[in-house]
């Protein structure tokens, strides 16, 4: 019998634990991962955001800060956004609009200028549109029809976001200081 050719049963053993491994987390990361929708780019959602133009059966919500808008997203009418940075903004208005042409350019990540994509849920359906610079964004489908939408952030900077070596406290300032009143202020003055 000649033993040189056969694996030795540690080294099987160990393979087999390796495989079980790899199929136990794969398993475990896609469970983990079934609630979430992604972004598919497609430039025709930037032109019908930027010719103003909006889906009746959408809601749509933007994030900003003062006279600054990061992002809009229009979800359909079937889900809700329930957040304190997602303010609702009614569509075939001058707000808007106006919304729309302060879109943020992004300096940070090549290509600078706002792009639309479909918002996709987890099934790959189209659910709802968006539109800005930022590119790293998760769409978590959460429970009772919610969607949760995150950003990244480099609009905050950092300690070296500008040629001073500011932090993103006081670049946050100079934008909210600016001379235009900021959307969610004018919401809260509103209600009052």
């Amino acid at each position: 019998m000649n033993t040189k050719n056969r694996p030795s049963k540690g080294r099987f053993l160990s393979s087999l634990v390796a495989v079980a491994s790899c199929l136990f987390i794969a398993a475990l990361v896609s469970g983990c991962l079934e609630n979430y929708g992604r972004l598919n780019w497609d430039p025709q959602v930037a032109a019908r955001f930027q010719a103003n133009e909006s889906q009746e059966d959408f809601n749509y919500y933007y994030l900003g800060v003062g006279n600054r808008t990061f992002a809009m997203a229009g979800i359909s009418d079937k889900y809700s956004m329930d957040s304190k940075m997602w303010r609702q903004v009614q569509p075939d208005t001058q707000d808007f609009k106006d919304l729309i042409s302060r879109a943020w350019v992004n300096s940070y990540y090549a290509p600078y200028d706002p792009r639309g994509a479909h918002i996709l849920d987890p099934q790959g359906n189209r659910v709802g549109s968006w539109y800005s610079s930022l590119r790293f964004v998760t769409v978590k489908f959460a429970e009772n029809n919610r969607i949760v939408i995150i950003t990244d952030k480099p609009f905050l900077g950092g300690p070296s976001a500008d040629a001073g070596g500011g932090d993103a406290g006081r670049r946050l300032s100079r934008m909210e200081s600016n001379p235009y009143i900021s959307y969610q202020l004018k919401a809260i003055l509103a209600s009052n």
